[in-house]
């Protein structure tokens, strides 16, 4: 249709931004992280433990990086549980002009300093982001993998500092990250190639039409009905409707995949919705 001489088209508001669209994308990665913990997989990052714990907006914790957190365990000594905490963000720039990447680098910095709190050796940070864009993946990833992959700050620095080695971008963004981090004082190189150290990527499909993701908790549903000899899990409401009382249950081998609520032991957590 034709717009009259002169006129111009009016803008419209996007349904994302208008509808919740982030706010959308957080209730899934929280749904996404619970079916993990109710299934008892492995989550990312924390490769090396089983998803014990789930907690929402931890900032009454005493969190900065407070959108969600996931505690695993490599055994029942309460010593070896490590902490992710997460940011969930639909999109993301890298830009020191851009409130929402400032603000998330800065909580991810405080968190990251607070020696009391966050254990640089165990528990790691991560930004969640839905279909991470080239720029994110390949340039800030990149970034974050070189990070892991050296041994030292000094080391890093030289590969940032060498012509070709790492993307335009990739160095652009690492000067973007650092000079946010340094607006109170100066950041050591060692300090700096630390803190990436433990800054991690998801990226995740959720709501979106190949539903990778949702995929993923189909499959580890299937294997925990699929295999009764391992404990189910009982899911009930508590008294308070925000609580999600979980209890960790070993059906009998007669009830198959079932879990007997007459059998449930002791062990429980309580999740914040």
């Amino acid at each position: 249709m034709s717009t009259p001489q002169g006129s111009t088209t009016p803008s419209v508001s996007s349904p994302v931004a208008t509808g919740g669209g982030g706010t959308f994308f957080e209730q899934h990665v929280g749904a996404d992280f619970l079916a993990l913990l109710l299934t008892g997989a492995i989550p990312p990052v924390l490769l090396d433990c089983r998803l014990e714990e789930v907690r929402f907006q931890t900032e009454v914790g005493g969190w900065k990086t407070d959108d969600l957190m996931v505690i695993g365990s490599r055994g029942t000594d309460v010593s070896t549980r490590r902490h992710l905490a997460m940011q969930v963000k639909r999109s993301f720039t890298v830009s020191a002009s851009d409130a929402e990447c400032k603000n998330a680098i800065l909580d991810f910095w405080a968190d990251f300093s607070e020696p009391g709190k966050f254990d640089a050796t165990n528990d790691a940070l991560a930004l969640v982001i839905l279909r991470g864009t080239n720029t994110l993946l390949g340039s800030l990833g990149t970034l974050l993998d070189c990070a892991r992959a050296v041994e030292s700050g000094a080391d890093f620095a030289l590969r940032l500092s060498q012509k070709g080695f790492l993307s335009q971008k990739t160095v652009e963004q690492a000067g973007v990250i650092r000079d946010i981090i340094s607006t109170t004082r100066t950041v050591s190189d060692d300090e700096f190639w630390r803190f990436l150290n433990v800054l991690h990527l998801i990226s995740l499909d959720l709501n979106t039409s190949t539903a990778q993701t949702k995929a993923e908790c189909f499959r580890y549903w299937l294997i925990r009905l699929r295999n009764p000899t391992r404990p189910a899990l009982q899911v009930r409401r508590g008294a308070n409707s925000s609580n999600l009382l979980v209890k960790s249950c070993r059906p009998p081998p007669s009830v198959g995949g079932r879990a007997c609520r007459n059998r449930c032991d002791s062990s429980t957590r309580l999740h914040r919705l």
